[in-house]
């Protein structure tokens, strides 16, 4: 069984940081929550030289999960349809996605 690491750059609306932080922490626990799923994690950017390039977002987060990613999709759709996995009106459009498979 594969494993899987999705990256996920992503911003708050301007003005609605707090509340977006706030649905995050929930939004965390409910991916958690999935089939497969075997960590989930959140970071904040931090700066360590004025050279250094800027990321897609400041914040970024991480699910680990086992399997393949259509099965990771379809839970997460199940779980949506559910009602069980949101998306805040304070999260920005443009999120950023990256995909790894363990090497």
């Amino acid at each position: 069984m594969a494993s899987h690491l999705v990256l996920v750059f992503g911003r708050p609306v301007p003005g609605r940081e707090a509340e977006w932080n706030e649905w995050y922490e929930q939004h965390l626990k409910d991916v958690a929550a999935l089939p497969g799923v075997v960590r989930t994690r959140r970071f904040g950017h931090v700066a360590r030289s004025a050279d250094q390039p800027s990321p897609p977002s400041a914040y970024l987060a991480a699910y680990e999960f086992e399997g393949e990613p259509a099965e990771f999709d379809a839970a997460c759709a199940k779980a949506a349809q559910a009602g069980k996995l949101t998306v805040s009106t304070a999260h920005a459009p443009g999120s950023v996605v990256w995909w790894f498979e363990e090497a």
